[in-house]
């Protein structure tokens, strides 16, 4: 049962905390499990799942504590007749020839790193003429519009 008091807060608050208690109530009882084990074993044994095992509003259901932990004693119990399989079944059998060197097509790393190259130069070549191009325009006085100064009262009578 929540109690009252969490009622007003956000529904993860309080769901994140009891998941992880459970989280380490598994951790406790089994230290050797990983965490994606201790993952399953609260996914698998939740109760009240919504119709295709997961939904974003409510995620995977109400976590059962003690189905986690029942869950979890499940994945540390070793499987009857499941001895694993030979070495041979996951490296290949025989004997291993030699690495195989992949030659690179250096038409495929030249041509790319040319173009790149030429957008280089001309990224940089656009840049040195718009900062030559506004230097210039500073440099220039500026003219403006002034009256006439001379007229008829500046010469001698």
């Amino acid at each position: 049962m929540i109690p009252a008091y969490w009622a007003p807060l956000a529904d993860h608050l309080w769901q994140s905390t009891v998941v992880a208690g459970v989280a380490a109530l598994i951790r406790s009882a089994y230290p050797h499990l990983t965490p994606v084990q201790v993952m399953q074993a609260i996914v698998t044994s939740t109760t009240m799942r919504p119709s295709g095992d997961y939904n974003p509003g409510v995620g995977f259901g109400e976590v059962n504590a003690a189905g986690a932990l029942t869950a979890a004693g499940q994945l540390v119990q070793p499987v009857a007749g499941a001895a694993g399989q030979p070495a041979a079944a996951h490296f290949g059998r025989g004997r291993v020839g030699p690495i195989v060197v992949v030659p690179r097509d250096t038409a495929g790393i030249v041509a790319p790193a040319a173009v790149a190259l030429a957008a280089l130069i001309g990224f940089l070549a656009a840049s040195v003429t718009l900062v030559a191009g506004a230097r210039r325009r500073r440099r220039r006085p500026v003219v403006t519009a002034s009256p006439q100064t001379g007229g008829l009262d500046d010469y001698p009578a």
